[in-house]
């Protein structure tokens, strides 16, 4: 029979094992991943522009990719300004300015995921997409909400504003992200989880939809943000 002392130390190697194996899985996936989205970069520019990530981005970019990857040691990182840990079974929230590389990460991820496995099965459009839907037709925009089937919102705030001179929230997008955070918090296992990219900061998304949306938002989502004014660009 074995000794305490034993049953600790013996816990604790297969932990170290299990903790170096993801640790070189997340390198592979994190190389295979970038390379395919430089392949993509330098294809849409007749090899004009390749991948470059600025120092400053790259736990970023590292985080973003522990979570697409699902690896739970992302768990062990912050997102500092709110004190928030980063959790594998919440959303993303990628904000940062026009240029940073928000929408060309979203999309090589999208034409990624299928032949690799990457476990993101969700409906994928931009605000306009569900502004034009909600305007013009409001069968598909209702389409949205009839399966439990996770949403992408691309480039959110890019949308027309609803908000009214009473301080109510209206509109197609404001509408969308209720609908679907109420769905996140009512359902039960496999939640759906909620995606999004936005050129807009916490200040101006509270000024669209309400400071309410904004704190379900952060409740339900992981934060990225990207760039600044001096570092616009991952493309060069």
């Amino acid at each position: 029979m074995r000794s305490i002392d034993k049953i600790i130390s013996s816990d604790k190697i297969s932990e170290n094992f299990q903790s170096i194996h993801m640790l070189f899985d997340q390198a592979s996936f994190n190389k295979n991943f970038l390379s395919f989205m430089n392949d993509e970069i330098v294809k849409k520019s007749s090899g004009k522009k390749k991948l470059v990530i600025k120092k400053n981005e790259k736990i970023k970019i590292e985080t973003l990719l522990m979570l697409l990857n699902n690896n739970k040691e992302v768990h062990k990182r912050k997102f500092e300004p709110l004190g928030i840990n980063y959790n594998v079974d919440k959303g993303i929230l990628l904000m940062g300015n026009v240029g940073c590389g928000k929408t060309e990460i979203l999309n090589s991820i999208w034409k990624w995921r299928g032949p690799n496995h990457l476990n993101i099965q969700a409906k994928k459009y931009t605000a306009y997409d569900i502004y034009d839907m909600f305007s013009e037709d409001k069968t598909g925009w209702k389409e949205l909400f009839n399966s439990s089937s996770s949403l992408l919102i691309d480039d959110l705030g890019d949308e027309p504003s609803f908000k009214s001179d009473y301080g109510n929230y209206e509109g197609p997008l404001y509408r969308t992200l209720k609908m679907k955070l109420d769905q996140i918090e009512h359902m039960y296992s496999p939640k759906p989880k909620l995606y999004i990219t936005t050129n807009e900061n916490k200040s101006s998304l509270i000024e669209r939809y309400g400071e309410r949306t904004w704190d379900r938002i952060v409740g339900h989502c992981n934060i990225i943000t990207l760039g600044s004014e001096q570092d616009k660009s991952f493309r060069q």
